[in-house]
């Protein structure tokens, strides 16, 4: 990188277009913008960028980010959400105070269900118990509604306290929860609300009709003309000079951004594969982002029958299968449960896990879905997909 500016990630009109939607929010008028890009689009990097900058001007302003997984059901958003919230309060011990001061002096006006959240909320954060090494929080959730609770507490946090909420990801929680939480809190901080919500979204098309959660999809019809969005153009050889430029690199910045198609993501991954092969200064005419997919397999990691499939029985996967899985696993999305690649092909289950095992270079682990019963894995660089 270079030493002279930090590194490059998003245009200045679109950091200030969000700061203007923060300076709104900060006075009293409570937004959510929808911040769209499709993947690989620089969504991320922009509301990072503009984290931080807000992070180094405002020591009071709580920044609460929330990075949802593909197939979470509603619980286990929930689960997610307080615990991320508690995680972000609890390590300043200033902070988590002045947030119970903050409870504690809206009680007398609340209504006796809604001062018994808030009281438990203060509780939660004094008992949380957080693995710095796993980055897990343990701690009890109210049993009475917590999704409603939620909503209370963080509004009237939101009242005293400046917020920032980022949602990656809400079209993989196929529940009605998050479409309920975001448009119940707008509702709850519009008088008085110092709040701003940035939900990661992406133009709507036949695709995201057809993939986004019902929920999500009606929501964002219903407030169409409440929320804001933000659209996130793709870069172009300006753009992408500029952040060679910031990491002390030269290359060929229109073949660049061609090649990933102008996604500020993808163009960075590029570099990085381009770099590592020192490939970057070389003749990229006939470079595509397929061209640079890893698609090796350790056959030791196989164990193919000898013999073809009986009648009934499912097709093991080797390494001659590698095209037509990995096309699957693109379909499914940046990460996916492996037991629905091997139905979609019709493949035998345990195999598709050995053979997304032998291609380490592409593929990795997430978690282990109970629900489904099958491992996640993802892409292990967005481009590849």
């Amino acid at each position: 990188m270079s030493e002279d500016r930090p590194l490059f990630v998003a245009r200045e009109a679109d950091v200030a277009a969000l700061q203007t939607l923060w300076s709104a929010a900060r006075d009293g008028s409570s937004k959510v913008v929808r911040l769209q890009a499709p993947f690989g689009g620089g969504r991320r990097a922009l509301s990072a960028e503009f984290l931080r900058q807000v992070a180094g001007a405002e020591d009071d302003t709580i920044i609460w980010r929330v990075n949802c997984l593909d197939q979470e059901n509603g619980l286990q958003w929930l689960v997610r959400m307080y615990g991320s919230l508690v995680a972000v309060l609890t390590p300043d011990v200033l902070r988590r105070g002045k947030v119970e001061m903050v409870l504690n002096a809206q009680l007398p006006g609340q209504p006796k269900r809604v001062q018994g959240w808030y009281q438990q909320f203060i509780a939660a954060m004094k008992e949380a118990k957080t693995d710095a090494e796993k980055g897990q929080v343990q701690l009890r959730l109210p049993q009475d509604n917590p999704l409603v609770g939620l909503v209370e507490v963080v509004a009237a946090i939101a009242r005293k306290i400046p917020m920032l909420i980022e949602i990656q990801q809400p079209y993989a929680v196929n529940s009605l929860g998050l479409a309920m939480f975001v448009e119940s809190l707008f509702s709850e901080t519009q008088s008085e609300g110092k709040l701003l919500q940035i939900i990661f979204d992406e133009t709507e098309s036949e695709v995201t009709k057809a993939l986004f959660p019902m929920p999500l999809l009606d929501l964002y019809d219903r407030m169409a003309d409440r929320f804001d969005v933000h659209a996130i153009e793709p870069w172009g050889a300006d753009e992408t000079k500029a952040y060679l430029a910031s990491k002390g690199l030269e290359g060929d910045a229109d073949r660049l951004g061609a090649i990933a198609s102008g996604r500020p993501g993808f163009i960075a991954e590029l570099i990085d594969i381009l770099t590592e092969s020192d490939r970057l200064g070389s003749d990229l005419s006939e470079v595509t982002l397929a061209s640079l997919v890893p698609a090796n397999v350790d056959e030791d990691e196989l164990e193919v029958p000898e013999a073809p499939p009986a009648e009934g029985e499912t097709k093991h996967a080797s390494a001659a299968d590698t095209g037509r899985v990995m096309h699957l696993a693109a379909l499914l999305g940046a990460a996916f449960p492996s037991n629905l690649v091997a139905d979609m092909g019709g493949y035998d289950r345990d195999s598709i896990d050995d053979l997304l095992d032998a291609m380490s270079d592409l593929f990795e682990e997430v978690q282990f879905s109970k629900e489904l019963n099958t491992w996640i894995y993802r892409f292990k660089r967005g481009c590849y997909r």
